[in-house]
């Protein structure tokens, strides 16, 4: 258990650098995904990104092994989000790698943002991927309440999730690269966190 234990902490430090990925991201509400899907770095990143939702899952497993009764619902809430959330972003990541980049040297248009192909169905897979950072939002609080891990780390991971889904969501300039920074931060400073934990740690009580 506690070799688990210390890779999945490994696993949300590997998450957090990977998720750096997207500070290369490009506007691609700005310019259109036609445009921002032909950039050179487009299908590296995506699939950087996909890693680091894999990894998240793994972080998230080595953190419920050690800590689920202590996280309360409110954290097993969490972490169940968290998984078709990762699912589908993963999914949608693996497309706009492998899929958008094709579209849009063969029909541009296709890939507008009220054409065909996206429009309701980027909204819809949007939604359901965002349960990915509902999920972590949750986990984080949880862990900062029941105080498994060094004080601030729970909340960090809380904020920094909030603060990437509303401000690199919508792709703001610098306020979202600064956001992105701040979430890989929090995946970094729970993975080392996690990894450094002692296994004797245990909630007075166990919250509901």
């Amino acid at each position: 258990m506690d070799t688990f234990v210390r890779w999945a902490g490994g696993c949300w430090i590997a998450a957090g650098v990977l998720f750096l990925a997207e500070l290369a991201h490009p506007n691609a509400l700005d310019i259109g995904f036609a445009e921002a899907s032909v950039q050179s770095q487009w299908p590296a990143m995506h699939v950087a990104l996909v890693l680091a939702g894999i990894l998240t899952l793994f972080g998230l497993a080595g953190l419920v092994a050690r800590h689920g009764p202590a996280l309360g619902r409110l954290g097993i809430t969490g972490a169940v989000l968290a998984v078709p959330g990762v699912v589908v972003a993963a999914g949608l990541f693996l497309a706009e790698a492998f899929l958008f980049p094709g579209i849009a040297r063969a029909d541009p248009a296709l890939l507008d943002l009220d054409g065909p192909l996206l429009g309701w169905t980027l909204r819809l897979a949007g939604a359901l991927a965002g349960l990915w950072f509902i999920g972590l939002t949750l986990v984080g609080l949880a862990v900062e309440r029941a105080r498994v891990l060094p004080r601030g780390a729970g909340i960090l991971l809380a904020v920094g999730t909030v603060l990437f889904a509303a401000l690199e969501g919508p792709f703001l300039p610098v306020a979202g690269k600064v956001a992105v920074v701040i979430f890989a931060a929090a995946l970094i400073r729970l993975g080392l966190a996690l990894a450094s934990r002692r296994p004797a740690v245990a909630a007075a009580a166990v919250p509901v």
